[in-house]
């Protein structure tokens, strides 16, 4: 088992320094002498912090599913289990995620970017950018009172985040896991 877990650690880690010419700083909160993951609050913190040595600070959580309906600009829903994961604005330029609108980011709690491949199943031809998702029942991890989010983006599919189809702003994530990384 420590072999696996320092033989995955070294694979990730390595992968990860092919991105960058730099090294990769992973910021853990320790909790007596547990390692936990941050929430949305601790990094909002940690990101106002200003150490030496240390930028493009990047905030990101774990994938999970939601059931939403996607309301078009013709007000039309239609309904789509997806899969979601909490990002920073730093976080498409870190894993050099490819924005094929301008270079707008969620940067408001009811602000989305959706991957490419899941716009052209939900949109076809069409330009997603201003179309609303609307969460259809509450998600555990997801600020309650924000049902509605505006599409202010699409990124390329990237291999950072397989099958990820929205990347909310992570501060709309009340209560999940946040993973943050730094350049050195």
């Amino acid at each position: 088992v420590c072999y696996t877990s320092v033989a995955y650690w070294v694979g990730a880690y390595y992968r990860m320094l092919n991105i960058h010419d730099k090294d990769i700083v992973t910021f853990l909160l320790m909790e007596g002498e547990m390692q936990s993951l941050f929430t949305a609050d601790d990094a909002g913190r940690l990101a106002g912090f200003r150490v030496d040595g240390i930028s493009d600070m990047t905030i990101k959580s774990q994938s999970r599913p939601a059931e939403i309906n996607i309301i078009d600009n013709n007000q039309k829903e239609i309904p789509f289990i997806i899969n979601y994961c909490g990002v920073n604005s730093n976080s498409f330029s870190f894993y050099e995620l490819k924005l094929l609108h301008g270079s707008r980011v969620p940067e408001k709690n009811d602000e989305v970017v959706i991957s490419r491949s899941f716009a052209d199943k939900a949109f076809g031809e069409e330009n997603p950018v201003g179309a609303v998702i609307h969460l259809v029942k509450s998600v555990y991890d997801i600020d309650k009172s924000i049902r509605d989010y505006r599409i202010v983006n699409v990124v390329e599919d990237n291999w950072a985040f397989p099958g990820v189809d929205c990347f909310f702003y992570y501060k709309a994530l009340s209560q999940g896991g946040l993973e943050v990384y730094a350049l050195l």
